[in-house]
């Protein structure tokens, strides 16, 4: 597989579409950081298209630098909250909230720990094999992405999530860090984010669609209102 600029735009393009189609769909406040992540995705995978777009052009160098430092930011300390927490607000099963609520701690520590690294050491940017290689000094980089915490915070909650069909991502999302790690070790941070931007599309099918998966979130919904009463 060869990710270009070209692939990057396209995706940030249409997950940017769907990001505002399920805001757009989503019926109470606490759904929209759930309905936000493919949005948020496609900032992310603008922001690699423009590194793309930079590299061997020594003028931009700058530029490229700030980016680097910003996908990296996204993907190493905001991911790692920002997942359980958009599973955790929705959820109305006790267990599950306090389990998700423990998940939610851990991404804290995880993203803090992540961002002192990040900017206590200097970013590389290069491009090998037809992927961004992003080069972090003094630590390694997919060491990192791989460490345990970390993939507690980013998978465990959409295994957790009471959510009608987020089995399907949960599945999805376990695959597509396998397939990174084996295949593209050593360009892991570009390769499963972009395959976690593929499928974080799969979110506007769970707000859009009538076939089950929706009825998880208005089931939830349905349950918090009934507890209000």
């Amino acid at each position: 597989m060869c990710i270009s600029s070209s692939a990057s735009f396209t995706l940030a393009v249409l997950l940017a579409a769907l990001g505002a189609a399920s805001i757009g769909k989503a019926r109470q406040r606490i759904e929209l950081l759930f309905a936000c992540i493919p949005l948020i995705f496609a900032i992310q995978q603008f922001a690699e298209g423009l590194i793309w777009v930079s590299m061997g052009n020594l003028s931009l160098y700058r530029l490229r630098t700030d980016l680097a430092y910003f996908y990296l930011f996204v993907a190493e300390s905001v991911w790692p909250v920002l997942i359980p927490l958009a599973l955790l607000l929705p959820e109305r099963d006790r267990v599950r909230r306090n389990i998700l609520r423990m998940l939610l701690i851990i991404g804290i520590f995880t993203s803090l720990y992540l961002a002192f690294y990040l900017f206590t050491y200097s970013v590389g940017v290069t491009v090998a094999d037809c992927h961004i290689r992003y080069m972090q000094h003094q630590h390694s980089p997919y060491h990192i992405m791989a460490s345990l915490p970390y993939l507690f915070a980013i998978l465990a909650p959409f295994w957790v999530s009471g959510i009608r069909g987020m089995y399907r991502l949960a599945v999805a999302l376990t695959l597509s860090y396998l397939a990174a790690k084996v295949l593209y070790d050593r360009d892991f941070v570009s390769a499963w984010c972009f395959f976690a931007a593929v499928i974080s599309g799969f979110i506007y099918w769970i707000f859009a669609s009538g076939n089950g998966a929706a009825q998880g979130l208005q089931q939830l919904n349905n349950h918090d209102k009934y507890e209000n009463r």
